[in-house]
């Protein structure tokens, strides 16, 4: 069974003369076969992580996100250039993987799925959004840190308040 999951990565990127900030906040599919787990991304779409673990696949999936930003950053001649490419990479999605997640998430609540390492959050409160800001303004004034993360997992339906989401850091 595939879980749906939501993940937020927040990511300093240097280009060739600028320096943006990426958030993201978006969504991808947790499987595991065969002994191995994979995390595939479904908004943004292009991207995976694998591992024996969901520690390694997370980390794998997100090195994953940081390198396509590493690579549209080197294929970008400005901030506004970059900025544009980062529509196209995390705006991007398809529609049978979107539809698979809807799908998981639908089970998922169906069954009462939970996780126990996972705290919850509602899901109405985790839309997939994407920021890219130009931090050469705010550099001058304050130190920017390099990245963090979070991952999150649908899992539970409280028959109070509904469905909800869990979360890990």
């Amino acid at each position: 069974m595939s879980l749906p999951i939501l993940f937020t990565f927040t990511q300093k990127i240097e280009g060739d003369g600028f320096s943006a900030g990426v958030k993201m906040c978006g969504r991808a599919l947790l499987d595991i076969e065969d002994g191995e787990t994979w995390i595939t991304g479904v908004n943004p779409v292009g991207f995976a992580g694998g591992g024996m673990d969901r520690v390694e696949a997370f980390a794998d999936f997100r090195q994953g996100w940081y390198e396509n930003l590493l690579d549209t950053a080197s294929e970008s001649s400005s901030f506004e250039d970059f900025r544009a490419r980062c529509d196209e990479f995390l705006g991007a999605e398809r529609g049978d993987y979107t539809k698979d997640w809807q799908d998981a998430l639908i089970a998922v609540r169906a069954e009462g799925k939970t996780d126990a390492e996972l705290p919850s959050v509602k899901a109405e409160e985790c839309p997939v959004f994407y920021h890219v800001v130009d931090l050469a303004a705010f550099e001058s004034k304050a130190e920017v840190s390099g990245s963090t993360q979070e991952a999150s997992l649908c899992a539970k339906v409280d028959p109070e308040s509904g469905p909800e989401y869990r979360t890990a850091a």
